[in-house]
């Protein structure tokens, strides 16, 4: 994780004007990066060129991370001073997350005063199970799955566009939301005929990880 994401991100970082302290650590499976400003740097600029920096350092990243780097607006000072608790008996813990993340989070944050919004909750996942029988019928191996769902759900950097005042970002989403289109990502083609992930696989809409609760929280600092 150091060497394949931290270390990229940090050279890009370091670019930054006004940067006066980058630190990170790794652990496994997730790298998290802090990064320091002076304090005349203007926090919304600094956002958008933290923004640009992870689309630069993008292709030096590997290509089966599940998702791009986020990064979120912090005070080491700061405690929230709003707590939501969503919880619902008719819809799921990640229906509940993503209304929280998309809806709720989203509106919060154009309140002035308010740095940042957490959401804390189970995303929601896709699950595949592969057939083992007829992966072996058709002669397709765990590599073609995994390089054909890859590139599926590509997000490539298209450049940016810079005007007089601000400077926009293009990136290129093509992340799968739902199990219903994974079914129909191309594995291979056998004698003219494509092979289908769902004709090898059954894709179900789950969450990322296992957990009881059915409570979704949204704290805004």
């Amino acid at each position: 994780m150091a060497n394949s994401i931290a270390s990229p991100l940090e050279k890009e970082f370091m670019e930054i004007d006004g940067m006066e302290e980058v630190r990170s650590e790794s652990r496994l499976g997730t790298s998290s990066l802090t990064l320091n400003f002076n304090l005349d740097k203007s926090i919304d600029i600094a956002a958008m060129e933290v923004q640009a920096a992870i689309t630069r350092a993008q292709h030096k990243l590997p290509k089966d991370m599940p998702s791009t780097p986020t990064y979120r607006k912090q005070d080491p000072n700061s405690q929230p001073i709003f707590f939501m608790a969503l919880v619902s008996d008719s819809v799921t813990t990640a229906a509940l997350y993503d209304y929280a993340k998309t809806k709720i989070g989203q509106q919060l944050t154009k309140i002035e005063g308010v740095a940042q919004v957490q959401v804390f909750g189970v995303p929601r996942a896709v699950r595949i199970n592969l057939d083992n029988r007829k992966l072996r019928l058709l002669g397709i191996s765990l590599s073609d799955i995994t390089q054909a769902i890859q590139q599926h759900t590509m997000i490539l950097s298209m450049g940016r566009l810079k005007g007089e005042f601000t400077t926009l970002t293009l990136t290129s989403n093509g992340q799968l939301p739902y199990a219903k289109d994974y079914k129909k990502v191309v594995i291979k083609t056998v004698q003219s005929k494509p092979i289908y992930l769902e004709d090898v696989a059954e894709c179900k809409d789950g969450v990322l990880r296992v957990e009881g609760r059915r409570e979704v929280v949204v704290a805004a600092f």
